[in-house]
């Protein structure tokens, strides 16, 4: 048995620090002749991995360090009674609900017992796990180790599958399945031989990144998936932009997240995996929000999946149609009504049906994603967007009045020029540059989507208990 304690350190904005330690508990008995029974410590395995918080290209992410043998073994069978380090290291990559991931040490002893043998060990820990929408995980690894003072191998196989409970408050991940010794030590379980695993990880959700997160799981058993510690939160337009860096700064934060999408299930898919394969739990939920059934029945599959919903993010925008007002159409103008102003509305009616505690429900939280084009009007080809998002405005600040005798707190928050995907039909970078240049006091840029998720997340937190009837305006000072 191994505990295996993972705790990322932050040292800046930029970079971590991941300690991973192995304790093994070993009871065993002859495995060297009739050397008879021990139980007790092995020698303890410690690992300190530099890791950058954000991930690379194709999102790499990796982590460098030394590993160290510390000799705890309470038996001479139990431990080698030497000190030892070496270098360890760490890659992984998460796409589309896969996690790859490679860890690797070297160590050589460097003191100790004199009479002890030397140590001269390789680890190769090679994964693949999939997430399954159901927040199921399939794993395969192997922790293969090469002695080479012995010239031997030792090659575990496991097939495992994990899922997240929670024992009272405590979410918990279970993880059981099958290990095949394709290859042993000497003194190690037969070649050929099956065995069976069962792994029990306390997980402690932290305001961490994703791509942080799934590091620090690397270097340990891998886990994924579970119910949020903070509750069940649903962000409308949560496949791309704002709403997917919401939905990923919400997992990370321990809540469950249902993400909405309407035309990119591939980008919810994507979003929800890595949530999952931090450890969180989140599933896509689609829905045309111009489709007041469609939105209904969204309601509906959150209640199926979760049983409940504490946060609602209304998230979802669309700039309607870029032209000079004289020629805007009625279609157009009641399409960008309907998506930015009229869902929102509905959506939060049935938040309000399930939250309001004069119906039963706990109360909850309300986010509404405005914009500052509700107040500036420099948007002189996109009023109707504009005039969409001061319906917002307005919508948030009655609703606030009416439901807060019910435990029920709305606010929202305005961004600003925001760098996402919606400014590509305006030119894209160039249009962001021309648009942010003697516009916006705060350094001359665009605002990032991770800055409007952490207002959005702030909003939603019990560090807001006391705010309602408030629109937080991110954009810089524009």
């Amino acid at each position: 048995m191994n505990f295996q304690p993972v705790v990322p350190i932050r040292l800046d904005d930029e970079w971590d620090v991941i300690s991973h330690s192995i304790l093994p508990v070993i009871d065993q008995h002859d495995v060297a002749g009739l050397s008879g029974d021990q139980f007790g410590l092995g020698d303890t395995t410690q690992s300190f991995f530099l890791s950058s918080r954000a991930s690379g290209p194709d999102g790499l992410v990796w982590g460098l360090g030394p590993a160290l043998l510390i000799p705890t073994g309470t038996d001479e069978f139990l431990g080698s009674g030497k000190w030892g380090a070496g270098p360890t290291a760490l890659a992984l990559v998460q796409t589309h609900g896969w996690t790859m991931s490679m860890l690797t040490n070297q160590i050589w002893s460097v003191a100790g017992q004199s009479g002890r043998p030397d140590v001269s060990v390789a680890l190769l820990q090679p994964f693949v796990a999939c997430t399954m929408p159901t927040a199921t995980t399939v794993t395969v690894n192997s922790e293969t180790n090469y002695d080479w003072d012995g010239n031997a191998w030792s090659v575990p196989v496991k097939l495992m599958v994990s899922q997240i409970v929670k024992l009272g408050s405590q979410p918990v991940s279970l993880q059981a399945g099958l290990r095949y010794w394709a290859d042993s030590l000497a003194t190690g379980p037969e070649q050929d031989s099956l065995g069976f695993r069962f792994t029990v990880t306390f997980l402690f959700p932290e305001q961490r990144p994703p791509a942080l997160t799934a590091a620090a799981r690397a270097a340990s058993v891998p886990v994924h998936d579970g119910r949020g510690t903070m509750g069940v939160m649903l962000v409308t337009g949560g496949s791309r932009g704002i709403g997917a860096a919401i939905a990923a700064m919400a997992g990370a934060r321990g809540w469950s997240v249902a993400v909405n999408h309407s035309r990119w299930p591939e980008r919810a898919d994507r979003v929800c995996a890595t949530i999952c394969a931090a450890g969180g739990e989140a599933v896509p939920v689609r829905a045309d929000m111009a489709d007041e059934a469609a939105i209904v029945a969204m309601f509906e599959e959150v209640d199926r999946r979760f049983g409940r919903l504490d946060a609602l993010v209304n998230n979802a925008g669309i700039d309607g149609l870029i032209a000079p007002f004289t020629e805007q159409t009625g279609a157009a103008m009641a399409h960008v009504m309907a998506v930015n102003a009229i869902a929102p509305m509905i959506c939060a009616r049935e938040v309000v049906l399930r939250m309001a505690r004069s119906r039963g429900g706990a109360g909850g939280t309300i986010v509404n994603v405005s914009s500052r084009a509700a107040v500036h009007g420099r948007l002189t080809d996109e009023i109707p967007y504009a005039a969409s998002k001061g319906a917002v405005d307005s919508f948030t600040i009655g609703l606030a009045h009416a439901v807060a005798g019910d435990g029920i707190r709305v606010n929202g928050v305005r961004p600003g020029l925001i760098a996402t995907e919606m400014f590509d039909a305006l030119g894209g970078q160039d249009a962001i540059d021309r648009m942010v240049r003697g516009t916006v006091p705060m350094n001359h840029r665009a605002g990032e989507p991770r800055e409007i998720a952490g207002a959005v997340l702030w909003l939603c937190s019990e560090e807001a208990s006391y705010t309602t009837d408030a629109i937080l305006d991110v954009g810089g000072g524009r």
